[in-house]
């Protein structure tokens, strides 16, 4: 019961914009459009730029989907406007992307890079309490990231990070050792490559 609303509620929160998307469409290809080209363009512009994202915005806002998710529906519109109005109607549309568009991409990439300096403030405060670069990261991401997404996301950075940036071997204290100091790894790969 409890799966059937939540689906529910996805429709509504997806369905509702994506059918106000496609009747912008349908409105830009039918013959009205001809003859009411400069108010419908307009019209057509601030339904896709402005009024679906605010309506899927008062869709969400009660939610768990991010409120940043508005900034790609506004882009998509963006697109859509670009694609489905004539170029001699789109002056409400580059006015949108001279102006507007840039003002946007500052906010996003601000709210960025507010974003990765709190985190690494986390996870600089939380080196202090774990030993190991992965076991640090997954607490960090425990701490800002919805948690069906931390171990794809540790799981990468991981890999990057010692794959790419971590090659040296870390110095041991005298009371720490490392199974892999005396390995025979490497005879065992050279006797492996002679015998093939």
């Amino acid at each position: 019961m409890n799966k059937t609303i939540t689906l529910q509620k996805q429709l509504i929160i997806f369905g509702i914009p994506i059918l106000m998307i496609l009747s912008m469409v349908l409105i830009a290809k039918s013959s009205m459009f001809s003859l009411y080209s400069n108010k419908l363009a307009l019209g057509i512009t601030l339904d896709l730029l402005l009024i679906i994202p605010l309506v899927y915005f008062l869709l969400i806002r009660n939610t768990s989907i991010p409120k940043t998710t508005i900034v790609p529906l506004m882009i998509f519109g963006l697109i859509i406007g670009s694609i489905i109005l004539p170029s001699e109607n789109q002056y409400h549309l580059n006015l949108f992307k001279t102006w507007i568009f840039p003002i946007i991409e500052i906010v996003v990439i601000s709210f960025i890079i507010f974003n990765v300096r709190k985190t690494i403030k986390k996870f600089k405060k939380n080196k202090a309490f774990t030993f190991d670069f992965f076991s640090t990261l997954k607490v960090t991401c425990n701490e800002i990231l919805p948690k069906r997404v931390v171990m794809p996301v540790v799981t990468e950075i991981a890999v990057f990070y010692y794959g790419f940036i971590y090659w040296k071997k870390r110095d041991l204290n005298k009371n720490e050792f490392s199974y892999h100091k005396n390995s025979g790894t490497i005879s065992l790969l050279v006797a492996n490559n002679f015998y093939y």
